[in-house]
């Protein structure tokens, strides 16, 4: 455990063998906060929030539900090509209808056009910095109002869509992957916020 003091940080052992232990800490100096297993050093089952989303958390879950949103034939064309390449199972099609209340992962493919009305629609969070990089196509992840994590894959047009056919199934363990055509302008994976285990007093 580390404690973080007015004094500087401290590292504290301690052996658990039940459960539920109680522990107490003796400081010096007043405590700030409290991060438990900091370093994710203890094998455990990490919980919500000590690791980042990336797209394997949606295309390889058996759950996931599948929404293709555009008006455009070469568009819709494309997702139906496209989402059986990302997902591990066949597509479970659904309406944006069907998928609004639903806490189930969810794969959105979604033209350009139709974006921010089906992020609003799905009351997905937004991801403004991606928004500020050129890219004509790609793919990133968030995660719904209950937590359910989202694969958004998005694309200006059917052409650029096909692009990402080939080169964007390659990219699971990423949180984001954005294209330039068929080329990758830049992937990464979203910074770890700090989890359950980490306490301000």
């Amino acid at each position: 455990m580390q404690l973080v003091t007015a004094a500087g940080v401290e590292t504290h052992w301690h052996r658990l063998s039940d459960p539920v232990e109680k522990v107490e800490l003796i400081s010096a100096s007043k405590p700030l906060a409290l991060q438990v297993d900091p370093d994710s050093q203890v094998f455990r089952r990490l919980q919500a929030g000590e690791a980042p989303t990336i797209m394997r958390d949606i295309t390889l879950n058996p759950q996931t539900l599948t929404v293709i949103a555009s008006r455009d034939y070469d568009f819709s064309d494309a997702a139906a090509l496209l989402a059986p390449r990302l997902l591990d199972t066949p597509p479970r099609l659904v309406d944006a209808d069907d998928a609004i209340d639903e806490n189930r992962p969810l794969l959105l493919i979604v033209d350009f056009k139709l974006l921010k009305k089906m992020r609003r629609r799905l009351k997905l969070k937004e991801v403004p910095q991606l928004m500020t990089m050129w890219h004509s196509g790609g793919a990133w992840t968030t995660r719904r109002e209950s937590g359910a994590p989202v694969l958004v894959v998005t694309a200006r047009d059917g052409p650029a869509l096909n692009a990402l056919l080939r080169p964007l199934p390659h990219y699971g363990g990423q949180s984001y992957a954005l294209f330039d055509g068929g080329s990758l302008n830049k992937k990464s994976v979203w910074p770890v916020e700090r989890g359950p285990l980490y306490r301000e007093f």
